[in-house]
């Protein structure tokens, strides 16, 4: 009688334990595997429930990077100064550091691309000592643009800046050059 006893009740235990397993989901893995999609699904919505955590070390480290960074002036005209001083030295590692942390490592490429235009380069730099510069305030900072003279108003380079509000430098943004050839053409 014990013996039945004991294997009835490991049974109905064994019975009860599976049946909870199964009905809480425990099964669920082995009896049907997830689809890319459901997969897909769970890491979204566990990326959604850390979100805010998430969001809170990228804060910290973009505040982080931003106090790190010391290139730049108090005025827009200061880190283009310095910007244009990093191009006549040919330092094109220091002319991308006036641009925020984030964009230097493309900045660089594009100033770097100045070596294949040494006679551009060098006409837009003595053109920066003499230029008429216009200054701008509009909506995400502050722009430049480089004119040759007051009467015909044709830019020579164009320059968007925006204040690194951790330290109060302004960095630079966006720049554009006109080509030789383009301003010839008016």
């Amino acid at each position: 009688m014990n013996k039945i006893f004991i294997i009835l009740i490991i049974t109905v235990s064994a019975t009860s334990l599976s049946f909870f397993l199964y009905t809480n989901g425990y099964f669920d893995s082995l009896l049907y595997p997830k689809t890319e999609q459901e997969k897909e699904f769970e890491a979204y919505f566990y990326a959604m429930e850390q979100g805010p955590q998430i969001m809170e070390e990228i804060q910290k480290q973009i505040h982080k990077t931003l106090a790190e960074d010391t290139y730049g002036g108090k005025t827009p005209e200061d880190t283009l100064k310095m910007y244009m001083d990093a191009l006549k030295k040919r330092d094109y590692v220091l002319a991308s550091k006036y641009y925020f942390p984030w964009q230097q490592e493309l900045a660089l490429v594009d100033i770097k691309d100045w070596e294949n235009y040494p006679d551009a380069l060098q006409e837009y730099l003595d053109a920066y000592d003499k230029q008429i510069l216009d200054k701008e305030k509009n909506i995400t900072g502050y722009s430049i643009t480089m004119y040759n003279n007051r009467k015909d108003r044709f830019g020579y380079g164009y320059f968007e800046f925006e204040l690194n509000k951790v330290n109060n430098i302004w960095k630079l943004t966006n720049k554009k050059f006109v080509k030789k050839e383009d301003r010839d053409k008016y």
